[in-house]
């Protein structure tokens, strides 16, 4: 919360998009059977950071680290899709890379927007009261 609204934009919309497509690219092309052999550590690490990172983000009453766990939990997906090691999983995770960056990037502007816009952020106030209990509602509900 205390980062300039400028480098969150650059860390989430840039640098992680190269760590992951570096990892794609070098890690699974340049080395083929070393990611087959690590396949199944990376699908585990991935999928709990898909669950750490979303259930971190339900509990927080800070927008901008909202947008910041719900980044991890997104970021979990790619890395998902990259070691799913199938054209149609590679394929996505590169278009999800890319939309992830300019959805995040844009995100991180919305912070200091309302902060600008109000004296206070709106969400901050209801959101300690009512976001936990409003995820639990969505995860008892019926699909």
């Amino acid at each position: 919360t205390q980062a300039p609204t400028a480098g969150s934009v650059i860390l989430a919309g840039v640098m992680l998009k190269l760590g992951t497509y570096g990892l794609l690219r070098f890690g699974v092309y340049l080395f083929p059977e070393a990611a087959v052999w690590a396949r199944p550590l990376f699908l585990t690490l991935a999928v709990i950071g898909i669950l750490w990172g979303a259930i971190a983000a339900t509990m927080q009453t800070d927008l901008k680290r909202l947008v910041a766990y719900s980044s991890v939990a997104h970021l979990g997906f790619i890395v998902l899709g990259t070691f799913a090691l199938t054209t149609v999983a590679l394929t996505g995770s590169v278009l999800q890379n890319i939309s992830h960056g300019l959805s995040t990037g844009a995100l991180f502007f919305t912070p200091p927007l309302f902060n600008t816009m109000m004296s206070s952020w709106p969400y901050r106030s209801t959101a300690k009261s009512t976001m936990p209990s409003t995820v639990a509602c969505l995860a008892a509900s019926p699909a």
